[in-house]
């Protein structure tokens, strides 16, 4: 089954920063939330530094990824999608203080795994990935094992931050 991504994607407005929400347990999609009066209930932080060319994709709950093995059940896949004439960046939102960045790592392999098999990520310089937790906002990997076999597996480098910063 093909799945066309950017036929989901919106502009984002030309502001300094703007927060990606996912309210948990609750089967919509990830949004885009410009209200700064609410930053602390942003899954992920993004400085946007009023860049034009920003651009968000919701995944999950927004985009049918069903199964190879069963096509009536849906793959698990990250939260969102950023992208930019340059970069492309896939989030996944947490927000449980003992989430474990590997379990979320999995859902981005998934997610970057369908979008190879139907956009070519090399026409993007830059392919990030983001483990945002709004429970944990500082958390370290204490190992750059995950973020290596990461970046080996599938080509997009892997951070585990709340903060998105600006990119190109």
């Amino acid at each position: 089954m093909q799945v066309d991504f950017f036929a989901y994607s919106q502009k984002v407005n030309v502001v300094p920063e703007f927060g990606i929400c996912d309210d948990a347990g609750k089967e919509k999609p990830a949004y885009i939330d410009y209200d700064i009066s609410r930053q602390e209930d942003w899954g992920a932080l993004v400085q946007s530094e009023n860049s034009h060319d920003y651009s968000f994709i919701a995944v999950d709950n927004n985009i049918i990824i069903p199964k190879p093995d069963n096509e009536h059940q849906e793959e698990s896949r990250c939260d969102a999608l950023l992208h930019t004439n340059k970069t492309i960046v896939f989030i996944e939102l947490k927000d449980k203080r003992k989430t474990k960045a590997g379990d979320a790592a999995k859902q981005l392999k998934t997610t970057i795994k369908v979008f190879k098999e139907n956009h070519d990520i090399q026409s993007f310089e830059n392919k990030k990935a983001y483990v945002c937790n709004k429970a944990h906002p500082h958390i370290n990997v204490t190992s750059n094992s995950l973020c290596d076999s990461f970046l080996e597996e599938t080509g997009v480098t892997l951070h585990v931050a709340r903060t998105i910063s600006h990119f190109e």
